[in-house]
């Protein structure tokens, strides 16, 4: 019986020493970002220069997509011939302007594919939406 329990010992402390400890995965390392397309804060920055640059002179009446590119040289957007959308690394600027140019609407959104898109208005503020059941970009 004592053999017994010796032998039970030995077999365990082997067991305790062969065995290997598990190795944690490596944590995913995100995708290089593509210079092409907007990053999340660079999409971010660009509705928040829009805003602030839109409402700070807006006081005698905001002004078109066309006349707000042109004061955002930074933007690096080009206006689109109709002068509705301004292209930006991947992206669509649309700026919508009532006819009474005291209220506007401006939106970011993907030219291809399911990216982060941003909304905002005249109130300041910024909306931030992805789409449903789609692959991000």
């Amino acid at each position: 019986m004592r053999m017994l329990g010796v032998l039970a010992v030995v077999l365990s402390v082997s067991a305790c020493h062969s065995a290997k400890p598990v190795q944690a995965p490596a944590p995913a390392q995100p995708a290089p970002a593509n210079p092409n397309v907007l990053s999340e804060a660079e999409g971010l920055r660009a509705m928040r220069t829009v805003l602030s640059d839109e409402i700070s002179k807006g006081r005698a009446g905001y002004r078109s997509l066309s006349e707000l590119v042109e004061g955002l040289p930074t933007l690096g957007a080009s206006t689109a011939a109709d002068g509705t959308t301004a292209a930006l690394k991947g992206y669509r600027l649309r700026l919508t302007v009532s006819e009474d140019r005291k209220h506007f609407q401006a939106s970011l959104t993907p030219e291809t594919g399911c990216g982060t898109s941003w909304f905002g208005n005249d109130q300041s503020l910024i909306y931030v939406g992805r789409p449903l059941g789609c692959a991000v970009n």
